[in-house]
């Protein structure tokens, strides 16, 4: 980033290829995330409740890591 602004990534670039995936698995990441917070609050059960908090902090927390980090 520069002090104009955000980069502008060419479409035909091999890093524009490599952002598009984390963008994706980001998403999917989302999916899951907000799919088993919907199991968690409709299950009864404490164990799976806790079981399923658990997965999706270790996703949040896989995901932010992803999207983080810096380029080598």
């Amino acid at each position: 980033m520069d002090r104009n602004g955000p980069e502008r990534i060419p479409p035909e670039s091999p890093r524009r290829a490599i952002v598009d995936r984390r963008v994706r698995v980001a998403v999917v990441g989302l999916v899951i995330v907000a799919l088993s917070t919907i199991a968690a609050l409709w299950l009864p059960q404490r164990l799976v409740r806790l079981a399923l908090t658990v997965l999706n902090a270790l996703v949040v927390v896989a995901l932010l890591a992803m999207l983080m980090r810096r380029r080598r």
